[in-house]
Parts: C-alpha cells; structure tokens; sequence
C-alpha cells in the first residue's frame, strides 16, 4: 500500500546527511480502513463510508419517530412519479437575465405555492411582478376549473428558455447615439397538486410544514378566533415540538 519509506534522507551543502519522517495527507477519516482500489475515487463512493452513512441515517431516523415501526407490504408507496396532477404554464419576454432567472428557479422549486407567492411579494423588483402576477393566476385556475387543493399545491420544476433580447437606439448627450439591449427571456413552470399520503409524509412525519400555513395558524390561535377543539385538531402543524409530540404518542 505505500510505496515509499517513511524515513527519507536530505544532504545539505556543507555534507551533513539528515533523516525526517516523511507526512502523508490523506482525505480519509480512518486511516487503517482496507481500501480494495488504491486510486482515489469521487467522493461519497468509497463502501465503509455508505455503510457508516445508512447506520448513521437508520439510527436517526429510528430516534425522531420517521420509520413506521410496523410495516405493511399492501401499503401504498409514499412517492411515485406518475402520483399527483400536474399543470404547466408558462411566462414569455421577462426582461431578466438568464443568470437572475436561475437564481429565482433554485428559490423557489419544490417550494408551496403560497410560500413562493410571499417570496415574490416580499421582492422590491418590479421585473417579477409577471412571474407574481402568473402564479397566482395559476393558482386561481387551478382551484376554480381544475379542483385542485390549494394547500397540497407546490413548484415541482422551473425550466429556462432563452429569448433574443431587443436592440433599440438610445439618444446620449452631445448628439451621440447607442444601442440598449433588453432581455426577452421566458420561463417554464409545472405546478404539482401532491398526494394525500406524501403530503402527510412531509407535514407529519419530516416536518416541512409551509411557513404560510404554520404562521396562520399560529396567528388564529394568538388571536383568539377558534377554540380548543380546533386548537387540538391544529396542534401537529403548529410547531416543530408539537409535530414531535405527535409522532413520538401512538394515536
């Protein structure tokens, strides 16, 4: 395995011979681990280190109540592909840059669609409010002629086109003249109303509660406006301790 000796020799000018321990760097945690291919690898593909990282995540997952203690081989699988509606919509000649639109596609995909909305509500530039004003109009259709849940609703892909910006002559000072470019960019969306039981997976058991749904919720109970039964029925979506509590006590 190693290939060279640990002790090397160094003569300097004036004839004396020196030894010193060689170092050797290693991007290894455990030294002593038997490797079957001395070249080095990508990194995450060595076995010892995907054996260590299932135990770690199994023992996890068993300590924050996430695996089912009993399971039932009829029970339908969590997440499919093909499970859940999906729309597609799309908006033309934004005058953003590729790079800024790439930029709001990693905000704002497999997020809530009411969460993207306050995102995009909460920005001060006036170039979104197309990207706004088409999300929420998609979602009002979706709810009004396709039925879809409002609150099992997210962003499940963004995709970029690239348009030709527009070239127009701008006057300067002086009488002298120059070409402004603006971009014509156009972005792709698919919105996907997800299934009942991995829509309870990710509330319930993970813990990706919407910050829109969890912040009304706690808004109505601080208020005042329902009372104790609802308060009960509310009690798993309030906070992350709460959501804790209910996987930990059988029902």
């Amino acid at each position: 395995m190693i290939l060279f000796s640990y002790f090397s020799n160094f003569v300097c000018a004036s004839g004396r011979n020196y030894s010193f321990p060689r170092v050797f760097f290693s991007g290894l945690s455990n030294k002593t681990c038997g490797i079957k291919n001395p070249y080095y690898r990508k990194k995450g593909l060595w076995e010892w280190r995907k054996k260590l990282i299932y135990r770690l995540n199994k023992n996890r997952y068993r300590r924050k109540f996430i695996t089912p203690k009993n399971y039932d081989s009829e029970e339908l699988p969590i997440k499919s592909k093909d499970s859940g509606n999906v729309w597609e919509f799309k908006v033309q000649d934004l005058p953003i840059s590729l790079k800024r639109l790439k930029l709001y596609s990693k905000l704002l995909t497999n997020l809530h669609l009411q969460d993207a909305l306050d995102w995009l509500n909460a920005f001060p530039n006036i170039k979104t409010n197309r990207i706004l004003n088409s999300l929420s109009e998609s979602q009002k259709k979706i709810y009004e002629e396709f039925g879809g849940d409002p609150s099992r609703l997210y962003i499940d892909n963004i995709i970029i086109n690239y348009g030709r910006p527009i070239k127009q002559i701008k006057h300067h000072a002086l009488g002298n003249f120059g070409i402004m470019c603006t971009w014509r960019n156009s972005l792709v969306y698919k919105i996907r109303e997800m299934p009942m039981n991995e829509y309870y997976q990710k509330i319930f058991i993970l813990g990706k509660v919407p910050k829109s749904m969890s912040s009304e919720l706690r808004n109505a109970v601080y208020d005042k406006r329902v009372d104790s039964k609802i308060v009960t029925k509310w009690f798993p979506y309030l906070t992350s301790h709460s959501r804790f509590l209910f996987r930990k006590v059988p029902p």
